[in-house]
């Protein structure tokens, strides 16, 4: 089959097609195509327009008022296990530089990463790592990375503060005397992944006292450094949370906003060359710098009434 036409006939099928087949927890559709709907003994297959809030249950979380439904949604890592190739393509991240960053890559040292020792420096290079690596121990199952991946998360967790705040105190103010809310994004993304597949009740509690920490600051911080470029990955948690809270870190419910586009603004990555013997693996980053020029306009990542 000629390569256009086979891919035109793949996002055809892929469109719209929810499988309930091991999962224990399926919805229910909330308006199906009854001309599309097949079943075998193994399988059935419906085509849905939606997933109502009212159809919540086992693996899906839908979105509560007042945020519009979305026609899908994601499986927790690991609801559904790989085979054949896909499995040998993630062997390979296992016993490859993903899967050994620890051990070559000073940045992911235990006992001198701020990420679980507050008093020590990091920035975003563990949550970008921690992000990709626990997704693979939980879509793997890999008992090594697995048990890594606890490892880290159980020391963020711990690390955390009273107000709310988690990670190297020094971010508390280092950007211009306020907090560099950007590296806490990817390890939201992390905790939440966790907490799919896990169930791990410490982690709604812990991000609802991190939101409502972030949800305290004055406006003026928003609009520095890269998490005035990146509001939109804040945003995913805090309607993460919302969903299954109702709140998400405020005293009331979060309604969409649109964050204004700091278009005066021109990113500059900070960084310098790292003199480590590991230079190919790590890039010593001064993890505080904001973009070159200030942003004129505070991209907001939720509002309250």
């Amino acid at each position: 089959m000629e390569r256009r036409e086979f891919l035109k006939h793949g996002l055809v099928a892929a469109g719209g097609v929810a499988v309930a087949g091991t999962a224990t927890g399926t919805a229910q559709a909330s308006q199906t195509s009854s001309a599309s709907q097949t079943s075998s003994a193994a399988t059935d297959v419906q085509v849905m327009a939606t997933v109502q809030t009212t159809t919540a249950g086992g693996h899906y979380t839908p979105n509560r008022a007042p945020l519009q439904p979305e026609p899908f949604l994601r499986l927790p890592p690991g609801s559904v296990r790989p085979g054949g190739w896909l499995r040998g393509r993630l062997d390979l991240q296992l016993n490859g530089l993903n899967g050994r960053m620890t051990e070559v890559s000073d940045y992911l040292a235990y006992d001198d990463c701020g990420w679980v020792h507050p008093e020590k420096d990091g920035w975003e290079e563990l949550p970008y790592w921690l992000r990709g690596f626990s997704d693979l121990a939980l879509v793997t199952g890999d008992d090594r990375t697995r048990t890594l991946a606890r490892r880290w998360i159980d020391g963020i967790l711990a690390a955390g503060q009273p107000d709310g705040w988690f990670g190297p105190a020094a971010k508390r103010t280092s950007l211009e005397g306020g907090p560099d809310f950007w590296p806490h994004m990817p390890v939201m993304d992390a905790l939440r992944s966790y907490a799919d597949a896990t169930g791990d009740d410490r982690i709604v509690p812990f991000l609802t006292a991190y939101l409502r920490f972030q949800n305290g600051q004055p406006p003026e911080v928003f609009a520095r450094g890269w998490g005035a470029f990146r509001w939109g990955d804040n945003l995913d948690s805090v309607y993460w949370l919302y969903n299954r809270t109702a709140t998400a870190g405020c005293s009331t419910s979060p309604t969409r906003s649109t964050p204004a586009r700091p278009t005066t603004c021109t990113p500059s990555r900070p960084g310098t060359t790292s003199t480590s013997p590991r230079a190919s693996v790590n890039r010593r980053s001064t993890g505080s710098s904001p973009p070159t020029r200030p942003c004129a306009r505070r991209p907001t990542a939720f509002t309250t009434r």
